[in-house]
């Protein structure tokens, strides 16, 4: 009497078959998982690289801000009244700084003047991702401006110099300043 085989069903057919391979739908199930988690990482990525070139640039320009602040107290009580004089001042009391006329992503761009005998100094940046960063400080009240220190950060546009200070900043509205690093987008 002839034996017979019994006959594969299914799954066992499914498993013994080596041409078996991943269908169309869960192959496009995978495209469209690894897209969406692509699409959340990259934004955030780029987030975080703009986030960290604007933290440097302000380390840079707060650094730059103490130093003017030692030429300050080493200088009696002011700022040396002409810019190339504050860039020399400033440049030897720290050296590991880079002070110029106009701010870079590489340097500080620093301005002095003087009003009613009293100097303001300003001090700008500007970050790998286009900000522009400046801290201006102002020793006596003139026009809109109050004593103090004053913040201000703007997307410089492409294209464009980074000018320290505008030499209207006395004659401009302070409006445009805030005496706090955290509202100036700092």
């Amino acid at each position: 009497m002839r034996q017979s085989t019994p006959r594969p069903n299914a799954t066992t057919r499914r498993t013994t078959n080596s041409d078996d391979g991943f269908t169309l739908i869960e192959l496009a199930v995978v495209v469209v998982v690894i897209g969406i988690l692509v699409s959340i990482a990259v934004p955030t990525f780029l987030n975080a690289r703009i986030s960290a070139d604007n933290k440097a640039a302000e380390s840079l320009l707060r650094n730059a801000f103490t130093t003017g602040k030692i030429v300050y107290v080493k200088n009696d009580g002011a700022y040396p009244t002409i810019s190339s004089t504050v860039q020399s001042d400033l440049s030897s009391a720290e050296p590991s700084l880079v002070f110029s006329p106009y701010g870079s992503s590489n340097s500080v761009g620093v301005a002095a003047w003087t009003v009613n005998s009293k100097t303001t100094i300003c001090f700008s940046t500007l970050s790998a991702s286009g900000t522009t960063f400046q801290i201006a400080d102002v020793e006596e009240p003139v026009g809109s401006w109050g004593a103090g220190t004053y913040y201000a950060s703007y997307l410089t546009s492409s294209g464009t110099s980074n000018n320290v200070c505008p030499s209207s900043l006395i004659t401009q509205a302070a409006t445009s300043w805030t005496t706090s690093a955290a509202t100036a987008g700092w």
